[in-house]
């Protein structure tokens, strides 16, 4: 299935970002790149570029980078918003044995695959096998990366092959440093951002010190490459070097704990247990990850979807949490259920998950989650076939389906359902369908599909671009705004796609009444603001695209731009506002379909400076915005 054609559809995604970057046209092959037999580097039999681990200690150390480029990851870790101390979550990814279709670094054309998209309740991300150093594959750290979560890789050793490795291993007090080095340099070279480490041997009582050294020397290293990584150490040895899982945080294992960022610990855990390793981390206490295993196994709770219980009691113990194989949504469902099941299985752990904050700009989503049944650049298939890759999921909404959807049960819209469409896109391989109603004999206030959790600031001094893309074909039946919730005056910015600013600034007419009390607040104002007019855009035509389609029509695709400008604001969320026409007539209680195919949200001055442009020339500044918003 790997050997398809359709699995560089992602290496042409990226192909095609560069170009538009560059602004050059040119022709691109769908065709997988097929490397020469000698190329040192991870191939299958069909010759197609895989992620592999690394089973022994002399492949690591023989270990060089730069021959294997395609294995890196090339998503920066996005910074995140998380206000004051909370409990924090780990997803331990351990799907049978590991290194399935996910290593195939350029995608595959399986449609049905594993996904995870609820980044915005995980903090880091662990790729597991059982294989001694395992390596994450680029496509699962670029996802992680994009939506703000550490991607940590596994070294583990067990059982009597294990003993053996950390017998020569520890033996050796040069070969400690020269793996400890290797195993930073790695992560550095692979661009993810840590390690769990898992020792399920005996070690010799003897040879305690020099593992002590080699976490040291492992923590030390990759915190001077990577500030923000994390060595995580797993409940298993004590400090004798017997194994003997503990389920807590206690005397026997206190001392790997004082040398990592956290302990991941065993499943068997009491309640007891937990407050007394509470009491052991001392102001660490959110170090300490509690491990719940979804497949049951002793955890309590029973794992599969009663592992929100386990994860409750983790809470009130005020401690951190480990989810050890999720995948288990998709190894034990039903397969063409999946998305309906893992939606499921996570609106169960979601109240006790603490919600990240997208935090600062730019802020770009196609709303991807990795797959598709084409390919579209900026509204045009250039690509029909199945594909699946994690390396094109986008920046995905940190609202679930389940909590998106915002009505006061009185307004005359009511949205029914927001959901990933994939039989039609803007660019990737999908868009955000929400299918509504709306009645005449209603109160005029609107419904909400709450997309973003969000933390950036919009000041006088350095403009918020925006761009909206929808389909066409909804003119004069509702009216549809992108919407800025902030924590001030104005308490909400509703951007008009349906409406332009001919010769200036132009508000419509939403008055106060109609917006939601939630948003009203104490006799807050809110503004209303119409698009960039067209003719503003439509003369970028010929500079950018070279006269083959508008930039902000084209036959299924509306795109329409916007600049905000105002005294220091917070922007706290962002949603989809709809409302009913602007004329109120009783037959006029309909059904209504959009779909949103790309909000892009960029700061504007640091690429304004770089065009030396200001603001003298008001279709000069537009013309920059413009730009800005397509290099991106």
């Amino acid at each position: 299935m790997a050997g398809n054609n359709s699995c560089s559809v992602v290496s042409y995604l990226e192909e095609v970002k560069k170009l538009r970057n560059q602004r050059i046209t040119t022709t691109i092959s769908l065709s997988s790149k097929r490397y020469p037999s000698g190329q040192t580097t991870c191939l299958d039999q069909d010759g197609f570029p895989v992620c592999k681990p690394f089973k022994t200690l002399q492949a690591v150390l023989s270990w060089k980078p730069g021959l294997d480029r395609l294995c890196v990851a090339t998503v920066p870790l996005r910074e995140r918003d998380r206000v004051g101390a909370a409990p924090r979550t780990i997803i331990c990814h351990d799907m049978m044995g590991g290194y399935l279709k996910d290593s195939y670094v350029q995608g595959h054309a399986d449609p049905q695959d594993y996904y995870l998209y609820h980044w915005h309740y995980v903090d880091s991300f662990v790729y597991f096998s059982h294989n001694f150093v395992t390596i994450p594959p680029p496509t699962w750290t670029n996802a992680a990366h994009r939506n703000g979560c550490l991607s940590l890789g596994t070294i583990i050793t067990e059982w009597q092959d294990g003993a053996r490795l950390c017998s020569q291993l520890f033996e050796s007090d040069d070969l400690v440093v020269k793996l400890a080095q290797r195993l930073v340099d790695m992560a550095e070279y692979y661009n993810f951002d840590g390690w769990l480490v898992n020792i399920e041997n005996p070690i010799k009582p003897q040879q305690m010190e020099a593992v002590y050294t080699f976490l040291s020397l492992l923590h030390s290293g990759m915190h001077h490459k990577r500030p923000s990584s994390k060595v995580i150490w797993y409940d298993s040895i004590l400090s004798t070097g017997e194994l003997k899982w503990q389920n807590a945080l206690n005397d026997h294992n206190r001392s790997f704990f004082e040398l990592c960022d956290g302990i991941f610990l065993n499943y068997n855990w009491t309640e007891l247990g937990l407050e007394a390793s509470k009491v052991l981390a001392g102001d660490r206490y959110y170090d300490v990850y509690v491990g719940i295993d979804v497949f049951g196994r002793g955890c309590p709770g029973g794992g599969g979807y009663n592992s929100h219980v386990a994860l409750d009691m983790i809470r009130k113990a005020d401690l951190s949490a480990a989810l050890f194989a999720p995948g288990w949504v998709y190894e034990t469902q039903d397969k063409a259920d999946f998305f309906q099941n893992q939606d499921h299985f996570w609106s169960l752990l979601a109240p006790f998950c603490k919600v990240s904050k997208i935090h600062g700009l730019p802020l770009v989503s196609s709303f991807g989650r990795g797959y598709g049944g084409g390919v579209t650049v900026d509204g045009k298939v250039v690509f029909s076939g199945v594909w699946n890759n994690l390396s094109a999921q986008d920046q995905v909404p940190n609202f679930d389906s389940d909590k998106m959807v915002k009505s006061d049960g009185q307004s005359a819209m009511k949205i029914d359902a927001v959901a990933v469409e994939t039989s039609c896109a803007y660019y990737g391989g999908s868009s955000l369908k929400l299918q509504g109603s709306f009645k005449s004999n209603g109160i005029w206030r609107p419904a909400l599909a709450r997309l973003f959790h969000t933390n950036f600031s919009i000041i006088q001094e350095k403009p918020v671009l925006i761009s909206y893309t929808y389909k066409a074909g909804l003119e004069g039946r509702i009216r549809h705004f992108l919407q800025f919730c902030t924590n001030g005056k104005p308490k909400v910015i509703l951007l008009d796609p349906q409406r332009t600013a001919e010769g200036g600034s132009f508000c419509c007419g939403v008055q106060l009444s109609q917006l939601l009390p939630e948003m009203q607040g104490c006799g807050a104002a809110h503004s209303v603001m119409a698009a960039l007019p067209e003719a503003q855009c439509s003369m970028l035509n010929e500079l950018f695209k070279g006269g083959q389609w508008k930039l902000s029509n084209n036959a299924e695709w509306i795109t329409r731009y916007f600049v905000v400008s105002l005294p220091q604001l917070l922007v706290e969320r962002v949603d989809i506002a709809c409302y009913p026409p602007e004329t109120n007539s009783p037959d006029q209680s309909c059904s209504f379909e959009l779909v949103v195919g790309e909000i892009k949200i960029l700061n504007c001055t640091p690429k304004l400076t770089s065009y030396g442009l200001g603001f003298g020339s008001k279709d000069i500044f537009i013309m920059a915005v413009i730009r800005i918003l397509v290099r991106y």
